[in-house]
């Protein structure tokens, strides 16, 4: 028996509150203890828990993330044809090469026109006139220039939704002078393109979301969040040919083939992530 202020209690210990219970030392005693000198000090007695569980970072300071990328794409038959090409000269003088080379670029848009292609469907891409050196080294190896001319290049663009035209306007434009074709693309609209575009966001997300649970299952991990989202849409089609050299091939029965354009969105999704406890439990 002992006494604590007003606070008497009794209690036999035998061997086993002295030398554990369930492996906890004198349990029984430090609780009776505990109690009286909280009381007779004015504290109110309260329960004290200790327990363990899976520590939940901060996701604002330092969150577990898993970065996915997701596409989608489609398949669209193209609207237009943009073909891109022109005329390069080169003659002694820049006047000389100058007037050579609109001859020649002018009969070769009077023909494009003459197929049937409005002159607001041609514009100007750019004209460049530079200076030629022809370059050699000597019998002495010494390396020198001889100026060889002025060239003219004048490049233009073609933009039409005549698409069934495209071989006839090679073929006229490059019998008529035109000696330098640098591609021919076909393309859908600007506002078919965001449309199709805005149509493929979706997927392009829901592939990103896919992808990202097919990392994370076999960690037993899920994802909880979203931390970022860039959307990627696609770009222009590229050119189906390129030609600048020798046009003596070119006849009048050229063949264009018409690809369908693939417009494609890429989705990069940061996914915020955490323990799946529901698939550890099972």
């Amino acid at each position: 028996m002992y006494t604590n202020g007003d606070y008497n209690h009794t209690h036999n210990y035998d061997e086993r509150d002295w030398h554990g219970h369930d492996d906890v030392i004198g349990m029984p005693f430090m609780k009776d203890y505990m109690m009286s000198s909280m009381k007779g000090h004015g504290i109110i007695p309260f329960h004290m828990m200790m327990f363990s569980a899976p520590f939940l970072s901060d996701y604002s300071q330092d969150p577990d993330t898993i970065t996915a990328m997701g596409v989608a794409t489609a398949s669209v038959e193209p609207e237009r044809v943009v073909i891109t090409m022109g005329v390069e000269t080169t003659r002694l003088t820049a006047s000389a090469a100058l007037a050579e080379n609109s001859r020649l670029l002018n009969a070769a848009v009077d023909s494009i026109v003459a197929e049937g292609v409005s002159l607001d469907s041609i514009a100007t891409s750019r004209i460049s006139i530079h200076p030629e050196y022809d370059g050699y080294y000597d019998d002495d190896g010494q390396y020198r220039e001889d100026f060889d001319g002025y060239t003219v290049r004048n490049i233009i663009k073609v933009s039409t939704d005549q698409i069934d035209m495209t071989a006839a306007i090679l073929d006229s434009a490059v019998q008529a002078g035109a000696n330098s074709v640098e591609s021919v693309r076909f393309t859908v609209s600007d506002d078919a393109r965001m449309t199709i575009n805005e149509s493929l966001i979706e997927p392009a997300v829901l592939n990103a979301k896919h992808q990202a649970h097919l990392a994370l299952k076999p960690l037993n991990y899920d994802i909880v969040g979203v931390k970022d989202v860039v959307i990627l849409p696609s770009g222009t089609a590229s050119p189906l040919m390129r030609l600048s050299a020798d046009f003596e091939a070119f006849a009048s029965t050229t063949q264009i083939f018409t690809p369908d354009e693939d417009l494609s969105v890429t989705a990069v999704v940061t996914f915020l992530i955490g323990p799946d406890y529901t698939h550890c439990h099972k």
